[in-house]
């Protein structure tokens, strides 16, 4: 075949030579003994597998070596090959590989020794899954401010990441929402990588304060907080900021500073209250009809009082810090007619209570447009210190003395006409 040598055409030859008689070498064995590789699993990925190691056996000359799918060493040192080569009885010999870089996956390596071939096979290990990881990626929430007095404040929507199972969520001073469906809770629970959540608080009741809510995912906090209004602020449009009205989003309620820190508390039953200011009556431009010596110890307060139909009545109470002196008097203001009694005001201690009509008694405007405008305020008359003081009249004399000589001569007297009158009894 081609001029080519091979063991069959050997072994022929070497059988003939024998039986005629003629001495022949037999021909070199280079073909062993069946051999196996024991196969590798549960391997890591993508790392460096090497064979057990094989005895060559069966073979009295060196049988050529190759191998498909990886490298081998001859003698299982640190030294491997892909090249072909050729390998001796009794020399071990062992091959690797690289795994697969997927799970569950084989990679397969075959050793040809002259002519004889066996596979090694190593086997990646199943997928194990994620590693249990409940702790999110950071998150944070966008502050508010300017937010209203004690109002229900939101936060925006944010989504929990970097979890791959379940983990727990808290919330302190305030409610959260999972989905932000408006369904809030302060109640501790768990949610899924990719959730939406929101929190929720009630803001705090004085100006310019902060208020913050602090949610708890797999242990990341994330804080939310809210800053209530400044002073220039009046949501009810009475003319009261927020800071200092005692409901801010009632315009039938009002209280306005007064001097000393005080204040004067206003309420009306009908409409409401708007523009509410505090006016020195010593600047009023006409000062008419004010008595004299007399003071305003609350000074006057201008309010309207709108959202009436025209012609409609109202009762407004004004509530001033203390009891008003006995002889306080009731006045309004207009810059017509300045000051000008309001005898049907009535006085009950620190309470004033007002009965007014849009166009009417009261209303400053005199037009019944829906609006009343009313400037008033207690009026008291100082007592003057020039009238004369009241005369006292002088104290009654002193009784006489008696003398103990003046009473021992009348008691003489006494018992002489006693004995006289006796005489003239027994004559």
């Amino acid at each position: 075949m081609n001029g080519v040598p091979n063991i069959r055409d050997g072994l022929a030859t070497w059988a003939v030579a024998r039986l005629t008689g003629f001495e022949v070498e037999a021909p070199d064995d280079t073909t062993p003994d069946p051999f196996e590789f024991e196969p590798a699993v549960d391997v890591a990925l993508s790392s460096s597998v090497t064979s057990s190691a094989i005895t060559v056996s069966g073979i009295d000359a060196p049988a050529t070596v190759s191998i498909d799918g990886g490298e081998y060493s001859i003698g299982c040192g640190s030294s491997f090959t892909a090249m072909n080569g050729s390998i001796e009885l009794d020399e071990t010999i062992c091959v690797r590989h690289q795994s697969s870089s997927e799970y569950s996956t084989a990679t397969t390596t075959t050793l040809t020794i002259g002519g004889i071939s066996a596979d090694f096979v190593s086997t990646t290990m199943a997928d194990p899954g994620p590693d249990p990881d409940t702790t999110p990626d950071a998150f944070s929430f966008e502050s508010q401010t300017d937010v209203g007095l004690y109002s229900v404040v939101t936060s925006n929507t944010i989504e929990i990441t970097g979890i791959n199972m379940e983990t727990s969520v808290s919330v302190s001073n305030g409610l959260y929402s999972l989905g932000c469906s408006g369904n809030f809770t302060d109640e501790a629970g768990t949610l899924e990588n990719g959730a939406s959540i929101c929190v929720q608080h009630t803001a705090a009741d004085v100006c310019l304060t902060d208020t913050t809510t602090v949610l708890t995912v797999g242990g990341v906090q994330g804080s939310f907080t809210s800053t209530t209004v400044d002073d220039s602020f009046d949501s009810d449009g009475d003319g009261i900021s927020d800071c200092t009205d005692p409901d801010p989003y009632d315009a039938q309620v009002a209280s306005v500073a007064l001097d000393g820190g005080n204040s004067l508390a206003m309420s009306t039953d009908l409409g409401a209250f708007g523009d509410i200011t505090i006016i020195d009556p010593d600047t009023a431009s006409n000062q008419n009809g004010r008595p004299e010596d007399s003071t305003f110890p609350y000074d006057l307060v201008s309010y309207t009082v709108g959202n009436l139909n025209p012609g409609d009545s109202v009762t407004v109470v004004l509530e001033y810090p203390a009891a008003l002196a006995t002889g306080t008097r009731i006045f309004k203001y207009n810059d017509t007619d300045g000051f000008v009694e309001f005898e049907s005001a009535e006085i009950n201690g620190a309470t004033v209570t007002l009965t007014l009509t849009d166009g009417g008694a009261g209303d400053a405007d005199g037009e019944a447009n829906g609006t009343i405008v009313d400037p008033v305020g207690p009026l008291l008359v100082e007592e003057s210190d020039d009238e004369d003081p009241p005369v006292t009249p002088p104290p009654p004399p002193p009784e006489p003395e008696r003398s103990s000589g003046s009473v021992a001569w009348w008691m003489i007297a006494l018992m002489l006409g006693a004995s006289l009158y006796r005489r003239r009894q027994q004559s």
